[in-house]
């Protein structure tokens, strides 16, 4: 690319993950821990720690039936993503014990952004769906 073949001020992006980014609505359908993973020969797919993927499908428009989720560690603390993504789709901040499994099928307005330093998308913020509690 030379100054003479790059234009700033126009272009294309390229769009990774399964949707673009923006809003949705999407019924919330389980969380899954994923262990830890040593990868192929060339170190590809490696997972160093446990996480927790939280997995949205997408409900309506040109998108339906799409998956979107994020990513978390294991860390439960109030300060960690997953008490974050947890108050989330609790609608609230979770007490000492909490159990999402009332939240399965539950619809939610979730953000799709650019996951950062990554090239793919994830759920960047999810709340309840007006009239649900």
């Amino acid at each position: 690319m030379t100054a003479e073949t790059y234009n700033p001020m126009r272009g294309t992006v390229s769009q990774s993950g399964t949707v673009p980014c923006g809003g949705y609505q999407a019924v919330f359908k389980t969380a899954e821990y994923l262990p830890e993973h040593e990868g192929d020969m060339e170190g590809k797919g490696k997972r160093q720690f446990p996480s927790v993927r939280f997995n949205w499908e997408i409900s309506d428009g040109e998108h339906k039936g799409k998956l979107v989720n994020t990513e978390t560690s294991t860390a439960n603390s109030v300060k960690s993503r997953q008490y974050t993504v947890i108050s989330w789709l609790l609608g609230r901040q979770p007490t000492a014990e909490y159990d999402l499994s009332a939240c399965v099928g539950k619809k939610y307005l979730v953000t799709v952004g650019n996951k950062p330093n990554k090239n793919w998308v994830e759920v960047t913020q999810a709340m309840l769906s007006p009239n649900q509690s």
